[in-house]
């Protein structure tokens, strides 16, 4: 793992969480909602004087969302909490918000 320096602060930043799980949020498209495609495994680092956060150490082997395994992993990584969503566009942010519930209870072939 290489050394993360925070820029502002000139300090190193310290391993906080390892296993955070991040959700991948693809672009719908034109008339299409932004769906979940991608969940990988990251680890949180913090600057420990100007607590900037940034996510690194991505996983070799994500989860795809045409995989079978996709729908059951993203419930459970859901209704877990140790979870950051990752957009392609800021904007579809409030649609997915608005349907992440339907993910949550497996009623959305995600």
């Amino acid at each position: 793992m290489p050394r993360i320096v925070c820029e502002n602060c000139e300090r190193e930043y310290t391993g906080e969480k390892i296993g955070v799980n991040v959700i991948d949020i693809a672009t719908g498209g034109d008339g299409f909602d932004p769906y979940p495609y991608r969940i990988t495994s990251a680890d949180r680092y913090r600057c420990t004087i100007c607590r900037h956060v940034i996510l690194c150490g991505f996983a070799d082997q994500p989860t795809y969302h045409h995989e079978k395994r996709f729908s059951e992993r993203l419930r459970r990584v859901l209704k877990s909490g140790n979870y950051v969503l990752s957009y392609e566009r800021h904007s579809d942010k409030r649609a997915f918000l608005m349907r992440i519930n339907e993910y949550m209870e497996g009623g959305n072939n995600a």
